[in-house]
């Protein structure tokens, strides 16, 4: 199982594997990066000082001639790409400062709006480092999964980076933390190291089924192999006066547990008579005067 380490996931995987004690559980590699580099940056002087300054900057040039080098937005729901976009972001503009490859205006401008960079040089030099760290991390295991030596060569790969003694120290926690990955691994076996391309498949499945917030969705994860497989017209053909509707409909209920969405729904078609006969006791009342009883639920 792939999946990052929220509370709820986490406590369902846990209820899978005491059934399934053969069934390992790997944490989604970007997830824990995010969490790494978040927990490395929570009291760091220098990144509360360039998020604070960038946000500033943001303010003064949204609907400039120098739009395009505002910093980018935060992101409450996605503090990863936050952290990345903003580092990145704050090592190009040390770069610029120093290029000779701009006119003298946007040099002009630059030293105006960004010289506080410069005061921040080392700190961002650092963090970059940081940065660098997590990316090669991120993208090898995206790449190539999760190997029994999966962790031997990503530390060679960080060791021929120009790392100070802080980054060093944040690169052997990640090197640990794939260490303990790559021990679930079998010899020649790959595992997925990110839900990624699991969440992305999922939301092909959505587009494809016009599925709504309220509708059902389990039984259309088959909707999920087709998508990944060849499609011609022969193949739907013989899909489609092959297989009954009826016969998918016994598939999910052989193979799904009910949802809470079935089990609601369920709910309230039981209670739908009683409803009705308390309406009707309910109403025409002495004097003409009548109560009705509402059982719809809020969101109905």
């Amino acid at each position: 199982v792939v999946a990052d380490q929220g509370s709820d996931i986490k406590l369902g995987v846990n209820l899978y594997r005491e059934k399934n004690a053969d069934c390992e559980y790997i944490n989604d590699i970007v997830h824990k990066l995010a969490h790494l580099l978040q927990e490395e940056l929570k009291n760091d002087k220098i990144w509360e000082e360039l998020s604070k300054r960038a946000s500033e900057s943001r303010t003064k040039l949204l609907q400039t001639e120098y739009a395009h080098l505002i910093p980018p937005q935060r992101r409450d729901k996605a503090r990863y790409l936050n952290l990345e976009e903003l580092i990145k972001w704050s090592y190009r503009m040390l770069i610029g400062l120093q290029s000779d490859q701009l006119t003298l205006k946007d040099l002009e401008f630059l030293f105006r709006q960004f010289a506080w960079v410069y005061g921040l040089s080392d700190g961002i030099k650092e963090l970059h480092q940081l940065w660098q760290i997590t990316s090669i991390t991120r993208d090898w295991v995206r790449n190539f999964g999760i190997q029994t030596e999966t962790a031997v060569i990503l530390s060679t790969k960080l060791q021929a980076l120009e790392l100070n003694f802080r980054s060093q120290q944040f690169a052997d926690k990640i090197i640990q933390f794939v260490s303990e990955q790559s021990s679930k691994a079998k010899p020649y076996e790959r595992l997925l190291g990110t839900s990624e391309i699991i969440e992305s498949l999922i939301g092909l499945v959505k587009h494809h089924s016009n599925t709504q917030s309220r509708s059902g969705f389990t039984g259309s994860i088959l909707i999920a192999a087709a998508l990944t497989g060849k499609i011609d017209e022969q193949s739907v053909f013989n899909a489609l006066t092959s297989v009954r509707t009826t016969e998918v409909e016994k598939w999910e209920q052989t193979y799904f547990a009910s949802t809470i969405q079935k089990k609601r729904a369920k709910f309230y078609r039981q209670t739908r008579l009683m409803e009705d006969e308390i309406i009707t006791r309910t109403s025409g009342a002495e004097n003409g005067t009548y109560f009705v009883v509402d059982f719809e639920p809020e969101t109905g």
